[in-house]
């Protein structure tokens, strides 16, 4: 067979590995890189089999086989999901090349693989568990893993060519190009589970990650966005790795301290951003108990989806170094209440927007929100009544705000929405305004 790929393609592909596995980067940027090469060769190997379809597109949108896509809570298409960032989009289209330059497939021609944490009994049964077993590859950590290879009675397609941007390159159908040698055979980055621990792979225990890799973007004529963010990795124990100009923006790559409690709702939304408890924030509960600020909420009754109450305590990145350093402190109870609408207002916009959502500022007390450049003197962070954020879809500020606009709208709330080159402001003041350097290009 032959396989001829295109930029729609890449896209396709991307897109669908930003899906599987485009949280991967928080273990390190070789896991990233393995995760999505692996389901890039797994979906090339369908392609390339007579068992399924013979295009990227009907193959990634094939019912039950890519959650995000084709599962019970799919978008249906691929072009329908987010567009993949510069990162995961660079890591494809370079190993597409390498492909049609001759380099081998990275799953030995298998057509599967599985995340077992989340998998149902039903597939674990059928051929789940065999994968795990017989896994030619495995990448991730914890419960942020998937295992790939073949299921029961499947074999590796037949011999292909594949083709993209002038290379071609002829393989086996397990992947060795012609004429090349048998490849080492590397073993998987973790091992597979054995049978008598399968039952309890949630109950494993892995070592969580001591760092993890981000990615973040500015626009190249934001030097003062710029600033901020490179601060704001500074503050939270980043340390920068690489700057790097891409058309209109600029990429900052940062290798980070490991981000504790991720939105483990699905495999689409694993790449959830917690924030870590901040220093100064109310008293953390003894094991076993809940967080003082948790159980207020609980007691009003309030439900989040997608947040811990404890990331409406950070402290902001200038409380941890610079003049401002040390000067804000945790909410006061008596203000507690107030945060409540507009936690129900970032909550609602998380479901909207699909992705992960990480607040940068909320509380400010007075002196610290005096000692901020810029800052309004009666700011509603001093009220707590709002909050800073940024979101991992990549669609940037002026998406956001436009979702919001468009949630005000509707009525859902009424209060303010600031527009910032790398952030977005909401507020639940009870009077619609909106203001910030980008508020224009949204109103």
């Amino acid at each position: 067979m032959d396989i001829v790929l295109t930029d729609t393609d890449a896209d396709a592909l991307a897109r669908t590995a930003t899906s599987e596995v485009g949280h991967f980067g928080r273990y390190g940027a070789a896991t990233l890189q393995g995760g999505v090469t692996a389901v890039v060769d797994t979906i090339l190997n369908r392609v390339a089999h007579a068992g399924f379809p013979d295009t990227v597109g009907a193959v990634v949108d094939a019912r039950y086989q890519f959650s995000a896509i084709g599962g019970p809570k799919g978008v249906g298409s691929w072009t329908r999901l987010r567009p993949a960032g510069p990162v995961i989009s660079g890591l494809v289209k370079a190993h597409l090349a390498a492909r049609a330059g001759g380099a081998p497939c990275t799953v030995k021609g298998a057509g599967h693989f599985l995340n077992p944490h989340y998998s149902s009994a039903k597939a674990l049964a059928s051929w789940g568990n065999h994968v795990v077993h017989n896994a030619v590859a495995v990448w991730g950590q914890g419960k942020d893993i998937h295992y790939h290879g073949f299921a029961p009675g499947s074999k590796p397609p037949a011999d292909y060519t594949l083709s993209y941007m002038g290379g071609h390159a002829s393989f086996i159908g397990a992947g060795t190009p012609v004429g090349a040698p048998a490849p080492v055979n590397v073993p998987p980055v973790a091992p597979p589970v054995s049978p008598s621990t399968l039952d309890s792979l949630a109950e494993r225990g892995e070592t969580p990650p001591t760092r993890s890799f981000r990615v973040e973007q500015v626009p190249a004529d934001d030097p003062a966005g710029l600033e901020a963010m490179l601060n704001l990795i500074r503050a939270e124990g980043g340390e920068i790795l690489h700057i790097l100009p891409a058309d209109t923006r600029i990429l900052l790559v940062a290798d980070m301290p490991a981000e504790a409690g991720p939105d483990e709702v699905d495999d689409v939304d694993a790449d959830g951003l917690a924030t870590p408890i901040p220093a100064g924030a109310p008293p953390v509960a003894a094991p076993g108990e809940t967080h003082p600020f948790a159980r207020f909420l609980q007691g009003k009754e309030v439900v989040l989806t997608h947040f811990r109450p404890e990331e409406f305590l950070v402290l902001g990145g200038q409380n941890a170094s610079g003049a401002c350093a040390g000067r804000n402190h945790a909410p006061p109870p008596d203000l507690w209440a107030n945060i409540i609408p507009t936690a129900r207002v970032l909550d609602a916009l998380r479901q909207r927007l699909d992705a992960p959502i990480r607040i940068v500022s909320a509380y400010r007390a007075p002196d610290y929100n005096q000692c901020l450049p810029g800052a309004a003197s009666a700011s509603y962070h001093m009220q707590f009544r709002a909050v800073d954020f940024v979101c991992s879809d990549e669609r940037g500020p002026v998406h956001w705000a436009r979702e919001l606009r468009a949630m005000r709208n509707e009525g859902l709330f009424a209060g303010g929405i600031g527009v910032y080159p790398t952030f977005v402001h909401v507020d639940t003041r009870g009077q619609n305004r909106h203001f910030g350097p980008w508020a224009d290009r949204v109103f």
